[in-house]
C-alpha cells in the first residue's frame, strides 16, 4: 500500500544521505575537540539518554570536562542560535526552553554543561570557549551527519531490530545504517 511505498522512499533517501556525506566529507564541520555521539535509529526512547549519562559521569571521573551537546526536541520555546541548559554549577531555563532530555540530564549531572542548538557545531563552539570543554557528548547524534564525530555509539532495544520503517514503523533509517556505527549497544 502507500505506507510501505513511502517507506521505501523514506529509506532509500535516508541511505542516500548517509552515503553522500560518507563521499564528501569535507562538507562535515569539525571542532577542536573529540566528539562522541551516542544515538539511535529509531523514533522514541531506545535508552540513549542514559547512555549519555553514564558517559558523562566516567568522563568527569577521568578528568575531562564533558559537555553535552542537545537537538532539544519537545522544546515549547524555540530559539535562534544556542541555549544553555545549565552552566555545569545551575539549571539556566525551563524545560519549555531546554525540552525535557536536556532538562533531565542537566538536573542529573551537576558538573557538566548542557547545551541545545539545531546546530550542534555553533553548541560545541560555545562548549569549547565559554566552557573549555575537552570532550563533546552529542546526545541523538547518529543522523545529524553535518557535524564530524570521532566515534559513534548506537543504542537500540532487542524490539528494534525487528523494527519497520517510517512512516510504517519507528525506524528513521535502514537497519543496515546501523553499519556506520564504531559501536551498537543492544538492550533488552
Amino acid at each position: 500500500g502507500p505506507l510501505s511505498l513511502l517507506s521505501g522512499v523514506y529509506g532509500r533517501a535516508a541511505r542516500l544521505r548517509r552515503a553522500w556525506y560518507g563521499r564528501h566529507p569535507y562538507r562535515t564541520r569539525q571542532l577542536e575537540q573529540p566528539v562522541f555521539s551516542v544515538g539511535n535509529l529509531v523514533v522514541g526512547g531506545s535508552g540513549k539518554t542514559p547512555v549519555v549519562a553514564t558517559l558523562a559521569r566516567l568522563l568527569l571521573a577521568a578528568g575531562e570536562r564533558p559537555a553535552i551537546l542537545s537537538r532539544g526536541y519537545g522544546r515549547l520555546r524555540t530559539a535562534d542560535g544556542v541555549v544553555v541548559v545549565s552552566d555545569a554549577h545551575q539549571i539556566l531555563v525551563p524545560t519549555a526552553q531546554s525540552g525535557d532530555e536536556p532538562q533531565m540530564l542537566a538536573r542529573a549531572l551537576p558538573g557538566v554543561p548542557v547545551l541545545v542548538s539545531a546546530d550542534r557545531y555553533l553548541a560545541g563552539r560555545v562548549a569549547e570557549r565559554r566552557f573549555g570543554c575537552t570532550v563533546h557528548l552529542l546526545d541523538d547524534g547518529f543522523q545529524h551527519l553535518q557535524l564530524a564525530r570521532d566515534i559513534d555509539l548506537l543504542v537500540m532495544a532487542n524490539a528494534d531490530l525487528d523494527a519497520r520503517l517510517l512512516p510504517w514503523g519507528r525506524l528513521r533509517e535502514p537497519l543496515d545504517a546501523a553499519a556506520a556505527a564504531d559501536a551498537l549497544l543492544v538492550s533488552g
